[in-house]
């Protein structure tokens, strides 16, 4: 097995463990988040949501197996799944989930588990429609860095500016050479609403078909008979339409061409085990290739058990037995915001996982993001409602500082990111802060690696990007054991041409061409409609005198490339 192993043997303090979302729905205007207060305490003997997996099923008998066990003991069937878990989700009583837990046919029963986040509803994001300039016309490469006015402050989209270099000071423009065409991201999150930032050159949209998993009811998390609308994927939060700026937006953007599509599973700043897995199910079922998923969420397994919850551990079981079996059985990349509690990675799901692409964040001075030193409490930002335990405000409800530890594969910028902004204008921007931006940027450059190289597995995207980032880049304490890399993204090779004729013959020398991670492949064209492939230099005789163009294309090892055009002039 390579390193990033699936790790289900992992050891947890107690029996019962508590999950939350950590989601970033930071003011975009920096200011401190409200948390909202928890949700009531669940009725003993009320009919609640389970999770169930079941033993040895085809993928055909799912379904039947599913409806003969709520039919033999009772309860309300929800949802199946076949691709990343084999098991459903049911609205049980305690009595009934203990007699399905005692059938032959069920592996494992827990209640599903929500996520609570730190929030500001609705989000504090001020904007001015106006301000916010966007255009269906692509940016050219190098795209100029520029500083649109928000609330009278410049929000520059120094995030791109930063990542397509090694060291600063930044240089005040992005240079790419892919664009993600042809690519499907997958946004786990809040949904996706319609933006100028999503059109294709051509004005068309790139948001692809999704599907939504969650109510729109506020503070809807657990409720039996609650009605969903699959194809409302509309984002009443923000984050998902945000996110998806990051990665894919065609002018604040990494991959200027992919095509996102919305995988609904957040409410009111929240979601459930359950919902994730029928969203990795779905994606499994319906995903387009190539794909590569992003998830800026997350939930807590460090706490004690809460009160008003009564979670186990078989709930994070299956959902991480699901992000698994995504990546190793379908062969899809997740990459994940590493949470921004200044806390283990080892302490949330799916972070924690070695089989996941973890991203931690950073300042624009590249020091790691947080207001605290690694792992401590983040007082006064904490916001622990009364009551609260408080050895899971240490740091859990503190959102004051990125994640780091051992899985972290890197880090990208989390501070102040301007990306869209739903609002009903589809021109609108907003400015957040929090790993929650940071992952996008990395699935943005999957994005980029997957158009030039399709059939590349989780690994080798996973190997493309870690072996690229810039070592040593991130400043001060990290975390013990936390890796350190920041995201860069393989600029365009510089393709050099060197002409000389004498008569008929001509010479061409490119070896003056140059690339980061060095040039993979040499192509000529010579005007007269013949070519040569493969040599750094190459001589040419013309049958007759004339000027001719000749074309030198140039590729690297991440698939980017470029021309360079010059004149050859045959004599007699």
């Amino acid at each position: 097995m390579n390193r990033r192993g699936f790790r289900s043997g992992l050891t947890r303090s107690t029996a019962a463990v508590s999950f939350y979302l950590f989601c970033c729905f930071f003011a975009c205007n920096g200011l401190a988040a409200a948390r909202s207060a928890p949700s009531a305490p669940r009725t003993i003997g009320a009919s609640e949501r389970y999770i169930v997996r079941l033993n040895a099923a085809s993928h055909e008998t799912i379904a039947a197996t599913a409806a003969a066990l709520v039919g033999a003991h009772g309860g309300t069937l929800h949802a199946v799944w076949s691709r990343v878990v084999h098991g459903f989700e049911a609205s049980l009583t305690s009595t009934q989930a203990a007699a399905m837990a005692a059938d032959h046919r069920v592996a494992a029963l827990s209640l599903d588990s929500a996520a609570q986040v730190a929030q500001a509803v609705p989000p504090a994001c001020s904007w001015t429609g106006s301000t916010f300039v966007q255009t269906s016309v692509m940016p050219t490469s190098p795209q100029p860095i520029s500083c649109p006015q928000i609330n009278g402050n410049c929000a520059d989209d120094w995030a791109l500016d930063r990542i397509d270099q090694r060291q600063l000071p930044m240089n005040g423009s992005f240079s790419y050479g892919k664009t993600g065409r042809g690519v499907h991201i997958y946004m786990i999150d809040s949904g996706i609403s319609s933006h100028q930032e999503f059109l294709d050159s051509y004005g068309q949209s790139r948001i692809g078909n999704g599907i939504n998993f969650a109510s729109h009811n506020p503070g809807d998390k657990f409720s039996v008979n609650s009605y969903i609308n699959p194809n409302d994927v509309y984002d009443w939060e923000g984050h998902g339409t945000h996110q998806s700026s990051v990665a894919a937006g065609l002018r604040y953007g990494v991959a200027k061409e992919a095509t996102i599509h919305p995988v609904r599973v957040v409410n009111s700043n929240s979601t459930r085990t359950a919902l994730v897995i029928s969203a990795l199910d779905w994606i499994a079922t319906h995903a387009q290739r190539p794909a590569i998923v992003n998830v800026s969420l997350g939930f807590h397994v460090g706490c004690a058990e809460f009160q008003w919850y009564q979670d186990t551990s078989s709930a994070m079981d299956s959902m991480e037995l699901a992000f698994f079996n995504l990546i190793h059985q379908q062969g899809i990349a997740v990459v994940n915001a590493a949470g921004n509690f200044n806390s283990d990675v080892v302490l949330y799901s799916p972070a924690r996982m070695e089989d996941v692409l973890v991203v931690g964040g950073t300042w624009e001075n590249d020091y790691r993001w947080a207001y605290a030193s690694p792992g401590q409490n983040c007082s006064p930002f904490s916001n622990t409602p009364p009551g609260f335990p408080r050895a899971c405000d240490t740091p859990a409800y503190a959102q004051c500082g990125s994640n780091f530890g051992s899985t972290v594969d890197l880090f990208a910028p989390a501070f102040s990111i301007l990306a869209a902004w739903p609002d009903g204008s589809q021109r609108a921007g907003c400015v957040e802060d929090g790993t929650s931006m940071s992952a996008p940027l990395v699935t943005g450059a999957a994005a980029l690696y997957l158009e030039s190289y399709p059939t590349a597995s989780p690994q080798q995207v996973r190997d493309a990007l870690v072996s690229r980032a810039t070592n040593g880049a991130v400043l001060g304490a990290l975390g013990y054991g936390t890796p350190n890399r920041l995201l860069y993204l393989d600029r365009p090779p510089v393709p050099q041409v060197n002409v000389s004729c004498s008569h008929l013959q001509c010479t061409f020398d490119g070896s003056a061409s140059s690339d980061d991670f060095g040039i993979t492949s040499w192509s000529w064209t010579f005007g007269d409609g013949t070519s040569a492939q493969g040599v750094a230099s190459v001589s040419h005789a013309y049958a007759f005198t004339g000027s001719y163009q000749v074309t030198l294309t140039v590729r690297d090892s991440w698939g980017n490339q470029a021309n360079a055009v010059r004149t050859a002039t045959a004599t007699p």
